[in-house]
Order: structure tokens, then sequence, then C-alpha cells
């Protein structure tokens, strides 16, 4: 984690303040590698370009939908163990805060919402207040 590079990408991004803005945006890149699809998450700075990776180099296809809000950013990320982690990316680091998470988590205000399998075919609602 923590390595910089040059990007060129156009990022649009949905409903952020010009704080947030100034502060990052979030994407996932994906890329094909030996006929595997793997997908990293990223902190990009609109100003310069730079991207900052908040997930290690995928051997699997790792990140997937990702939801920010106030700088923070939640995603999906399926590490191979066949149990999808939900990743919180909170400024300064990243952090699992939950598995066997189900779909795609979204975070607003420092709320995140995602569903999570209980186990015996059940899926169930949880929410995680950040702020």
């Amino acid at each position: 984690m923590g390595a910089t590079s040059r990007v060129n990408v156009k990022v649009k991004v949905f409903g952020s303040s010009a704080h947030d803005l100034a502060a990052g945006a979030f994407a996932v890149f994906r890329a094909v590698s030996e006929g595997q699809d793997r997908r990293n998450a990223f902190r990009v700075d609109p100003a310069d370009g730079n991207a900052t990776a908040l997930t290690n180099n995928t051997t699997t296809i790792g990140a997937a939908h990702m939801s920010s809000s106030g700088c923070k950013a939640v995603w999906a990320f399926d590490d191979g163990t066949g149990s999808n982690k939900l990743h919180y990316y909170d400024r300064s680091s990243v952090t699992t805060l939950d598995q066997n998470i189900v779909g795609d988590p979204s975070i607003s205000q420092g709320r995140i919402v995602y569903t999570k399998h209980v186990g015996a075919g059940n899926d169930e609602v949880f929410a995680y207040d950040a702020a």
C-alpha cells in the first residue's frame, strides 16, 4: 500500500463537495493479467492526477464497486478466500471491518450500510457508524 504513480484518467465524481474533491476522488482500476480480471482501489488527487494505491496488486479479482463520502471510502474486496471483505478507508489507512459481505457497501456522512451472509441462506443488512 501507499505506492504512488501518475495516471491519466478522467474521474467523474458525483455528489461531492469542493472540499471532498480537493481531498481526493476514488476509483477502481481494472487490469487483465494472464486472463484474470484484477481490480485495485485508488485515491486520486484531481489536482495533479497522482493516484495512491489503497489495495496491493492483487492476484484475485480484488476491489469491486467503491462508495465514498466525506473523503472516506468503502468497498467489497475479494481476496480469493471465498469470503468478500468490507474494506474502509478513513483518510489515512485501510481497515477490514467485516467479512462474508454480499453486494456493494455504501457510505454516506460516515455511516456504512452493507449486506452480510450470516449462514443457512440468510443475508442481513448491517450498519456501521464510522462518523
